[in-house]
């Protein structure tokens, strides 16, 4: 947290600012081997996915956009927070809200199909 934490932070900004960032860091992981699973696998994975589960390229585009947009929305965020524009519960309220987006398109796609 060098650089994000300030002398004027109290201890329990600082400990919800550590929970903000472990947080934030957490669909980056999973989205790195969602991602890696597509170019890895290339061209023939991908048909055999499609061969088996015909709607699998709509729910790939489908949870890419709504991660790309749940990660712009978070940087947003701690953009306004670090204007102080947004407090750090509103912050983590838009943190969560871009965590938990994907995996919600996801759900509803899988509902739709």
């Amino acid at each position: 947290l060098n650089g994000v934490v300030s002398a004027e932070d109290t201890a329990s900004q600082v400990a919800a600012k550590k929970w903000l960032y472990r947080i934030a860091s957490w669909p980056n992981l999973t989205q790195i081997f969602f991602m890696s699973s597509i170019s890895l696998g290339g061209t023939a994975w991908l048909t055999g996915v499609l061969d088996t589960y015909p709607c699998q390229d709509r729910l790939l585009f489908d949870y890419s956009f709504a991660s790309a947009l749940g990660y712009s929305l978070s940087m947003f965020g701690e953009t306004l927070r670090d204007r102080r524009l947004l407090t750090l519960e509103q912050d983590f309220v838009v943190l969560l809200a871009g965590v938990l987006a994907p995996m919600g398109i996801v759900v509803l796609d899988t509902i739709a199909a």
